[in-house]
């Protein structure tokens, strides 16, 4: 039985490859926590080829969610802000602190930001997963613009320079472009050998980078750089690449650091002040050996990593990291060239460029997405889902429910037999109480997240039905652990649970709780409505706008998930979309007049749109390409990626009328269903058009209009005015 707690604090080369050895043999009795403010980390020694062009952003980019899912470890996609080495407990930016009985640290390096204008008028090399994103946004606007732009790079170190020579050939074909390279030094790669230096230097002046040495960063302007000496350097755009800088939040809890801020660990990588503290990468500074902040001593760290944590909790000796003083530098020039450096000795050549592309590419290799998981029969395993695509299909709870035959006293306002969000019962005239319960298998190893998703699921319902939640009861199973496991995680989840209930004006009231194989909670929502508030599904009128306040998705990028698919940048937007609430969309149409209101769960938007047409008196023309689609959703579903709910959902299409040049997938995610989806109303037109203007989230994807004689229910065109 798992007893232990490792957590794994970010996502660097170190702590992917220890992950990875993990996969071949677990630690007794230890449950591994990864906790990664990204679900893509990026592999730096390919960031240059990506920048010049070689490579594509997915090349260069690790799946954080399938490596752990693979190899048996936890991922929370969270931002660690601070760590209490006396309570254990590592503080997030998302919530509920994370306990731990061992936590590992590799969480890198950035820029030395300190210079006056540096975080507002500069972009730093480091994190690199922010660099993608930035360098993806200058690339577009670049490739769009025919004016001149001059582009810096501060810092002439072996990532400065092969950043500028990337530039350089990445934009050769742009001749309103011009590279500049900013360094303190009189040369470029101090401390390198003078022939590499040299081989530098000349592909730098081949590709009209030009030079600035001696140059010392005083302050980042708006327009420029401006140095110690008073020089000013006219720029478009400035990357730094100077000397590492560390995290705050390590020495602000108390580790021992170095006068950088980075953690000083022993020659175990052990934090010389806690003895269950351990830290590898560019952010441990290793006091009896000290090295430069370069990704080959992590990767090298990795294995000592590992044996070191076996060893802490068996309670054996650890293990000295024996890192070599000396590494073979592959330093690429921009173009499929480059230098390789060891022991003195310095090579170029086309030939060094193929070898490095093919070391960081089996590198990359061992990561790679294997495509869907397979059965020991050699199969494709037919994975059930997660979340609401778990749910039973319509037709079986219809029959079911018509067979039970229960009639209800005249104070619940309908029966088992009519569809709607929640069940209202009212005591009185003028008060309704609305209840509604939802429950999920957990899909995330978040508990906190899991909590809050769960909870926003459940106070959808009370949402569609034009009511304010008041409070909650909670049934929570966690899967079999040890006391000490369980007890954390259920402090996790509830504290998600509450949190969600508190930003919705409502509190948790109660609840129960018990263990099984997996973890799975219910949510019971309660909430008041007054007088004649309350909305129904069925309302809508002829010329109404259907609008919808968050993209689809959410089943398909689930079920590929649990096909074992790499869909790692589509899961973390996904997840970041079913924390997000309806309040504030609910309280927008509050405001407004509404005809009908209901929220795309289980039955996808199809069977929930159906449930809103009442006795085939009105029709539904969808715009299929101004419905909000989450990431890589589309592309999932062409591939192939269905929910396990799908084919009990797909009579619901007999009602339908697709354009002809909308494929298969479109139909996927029309039935897609929807974990804490969006809220879905009929409004009119006017209505509609200020909600979109109100919030950018709200799309208009439909309109309504009266029922043709023998015509389906539902048209999806591809968009407006285009049948």
């Amino acid at each position: 039985m798992l007893e232990h707690d490792l957590v794994l604090v970010g996502g660097g080369h170190a702590h992917v490859l220890a992950i990875q050895a993990l996969r071949m043999q677990a630690i007794d009795s230890v449950r591994v926590t990864l906790v990664s403010e990204q679900a893509l980390t990026p592999y730096s020694g390919m960031l240059p080829g990506f920048v010049a062009g070689h490579y594509s952003k997915l090349d260069t980019l690790i799946d954080l969610p399938a490596l752990c899912r693979e190899c048996g470890v936890r991922w929370v996609c969270a931002e660690v802000i601070g760590l209490d080495p006396q309570a254990q407990r590592i503080h997030l930016k998302s919530g509920a602190d994370l306990a731990y009985d061992l936590v590992s640290i590799d969480i890198g390096s950035k820029p030395d930001n300190r210079f006056p204008g540096a975080e507002e008028f500069a972009t730093g090399v480091k994190p690199i997963s922010q660099f993608h994103d930035r360098w993806d946004i200058l690339l577009g606007q670049l490739e769009r613009s025919s004016r001149d732009c001059n582009i810096g790079v501060v810092g002439a170190g072996v990532g400065g320079t092969e950043l500028a020579l990337a530039l350089a050939y990445r934009l050769r074909s742009a001749p309103n472009c011009r590279i500049h390279l900013l360094f303190p030094h009189q040369s470029v790669m101090p401390g390198l050998p003078g022939r590499a230096q040299r081989i530098a230097t000349a592909a730098l002046q081949a590709m009209q980078v030009e030079l600035h040495p001696g140059f010392r960063l005083l302050e980042c302007q708006a327009t420029g750089l401006l140095s110690t000496t008073g020089d000013f350097i006219a720029l478009d755009r400035s990357f730094l690449c100077t000397s590492a800088a560390a995290a705050g939040w390590p020495q602000h809890s108390g580790l021992a650091c170095d006068d950088a801020g980075f953690i000083s660990v022993n020659e175990y990588l052990q934090s010389s002040s806690h003895n269950n503290v351990f830290a590898a990468g560019d952010i441990a500074h290793l006091q009896h050996s000290p090295r430069p902040k370069a990704g080959v001593y992590a990767v090298r760290q990795a294995p000592y990593l590992v044996d070191n944590w076996r060893r802490y909790f068996s309670g054996k000796s650890l293990r000295k990291a024996d890192l070599q003083n000396d590494f073979l530098r592959l330093i690429s020039l921009g173009e499929r060239r480059a230098i390789a450096i060891r022991n003195g000795l310095v090579l170029k050549g086309d030939w060094i460029w193929r070898w490095k592309d093919a070391i960081d590419r089996k590198f990359m290799r061992q990561f790679a997405d294997n495509g869907p998981m397979i059965t020991e029969a050699g199969n494709s395993a037919l994975m059930h889902c997660t979340g609401c695509g778990s749910k039973l299909g319509p037709e079986l709870l219809e029959s079911n429910l018509r067979a039970l035959q229960q009639p209800l006293p005249a104070e619940f306002a309908h029966g088992l037999e009519r569809s709607e969000d929640a069940v209202s019962w009212s005591p009185g005239e003028s008060l309704t109480l609305l209840q509604s319960i939802d429950g999920l298998r957990s899909f995330i190893d978040d508990h906190y997240r899991f909590g809050r998703i769960a909870t926003e699921h459940s106070l959808n319902d009370v949402f569609a039905m034009g009511a304010a939640p008041v409070h909650a009861l909670l049934w929570a199973n966690l899967a079999f652990a040890h006391p000490r496991l369980q007890q954390r995680d259920h402090l996790r989840l509830i504290c998600g649970v509450r949190d969600s209930l508190h930003a919705a004006g409502a509190v948790l009231s109660g609840g129960h709780s018990s263990e099984g194989p997996e973890d799975h909670i219910a949510v019971v929502a309660n909430a008041l409505s007054q007088g004649e508030s309350m909305w129904r599904k069925q309302g809508a009128q002829a010329g109404d706008c259907l609008v919808v306040n968050k993209a689809l998705g959410t089943g398909v990028i689930l079920a590929a998930s649990m096909q074992g698919r790499h869909c790692g940048y589509a899961l973390q937007q996904a997840v970041d979309q079913m924390n997000r609430s309806n309040r504030s969309f609910f309280e927008q149409l509050r405001q407004r007049e509404t005809h009908a209101v209901t929220d795309i769960s289980g039955f996808g938007l199809l069977g929930h749109l159906q449930e809103m047409l009442p006795n085939g008196t009105l029709q539904v023309s969808l715009f299929a390409h101004q419905i909000p689609l989450l990431p890589e959703v589309l592309s999932l579903a062409r591939a192939g990626v269905e929910p396990s709910l799908l084919p009990a959902l797909r009579p619901l299409l007999e009602q339908c009328c697709f354009a002809a040049d909308l494929d298969a997938a479109w139909q996927t995610i029309l039935l897609d269903p929807q974990t804490s989806g969006p809220l879905l109303a009929a409004v009119a037109p006017d209505v509609a058009r200020s909600l979109v203007a109100a919030d950018e989230n709200v799309k208009i994807i439909g309109t309504i209009q009266a029922a043709t004689a023998e015509g389906p229910a539902i048209l999806v065109y591809t968009e407006e005015g285009k049948e």
